[in-house]
């Protein structure tokens, strides 16, 4: 399993650094691991894990800030990248509760701060189901 699956066929998303927007991550999430065929838990476990990880960076963007998704299929596993521009002084910290839920639905996941931008990558294992 690559540590980092990349292909020519990234999604990419770009949105405002909202909350209400946050529904459109988890559907392409959910969109983009349906092209494989795996089971809804292992979608869901997907959404769950973009849920954590772009709410973490909501907090922390800028006013009026956009969030960058890229959202990629290759070799077996999901992977996602996001990043939002943040203030200087702002730490990336992950809350015991979502390090808990994170380490439970997803293989890998990482978040730092640096250029002023917070951003998390995250890689999820893709098992195909033997009946759907």
């Amino acid at each position: 399993m690559p540590d980092n699956p990349t292909d020519d066929s990234a999604v990419t998303l770009s949105m405002p650094a909202t909350s209400p927007h946050l529904r459109l991550a988890r559907l392409v999430a959910s969109g983009v691991a349906s092209l494989s065929d795996v089971d809804f838990d292992t979608i869901e476990d997907l959404r769950i894990a973009v849920d954590e990880l772009c709410t973490l960076l909501l907090e922390a963007a800028r006013p009026g800030a956009h969030l960058q998704l890229s959202y990629r299929v290759a070799d077996g596993v999901v992977g996602v990248d996001g990043s939002v521009p943040v203030a200087a002084d702002v730490e990336p910290e992950v809350p015991e509760l979502t390090r808990q839920i994170l380490e439970t639905v997803i293989d890998r996941y990482d978040v730092v701060h640096e250029q002023g931008r917070l951003s998390f990558s995250l890689v999820r294992s893709l098992p195909t189901t033997v009946d759907r």
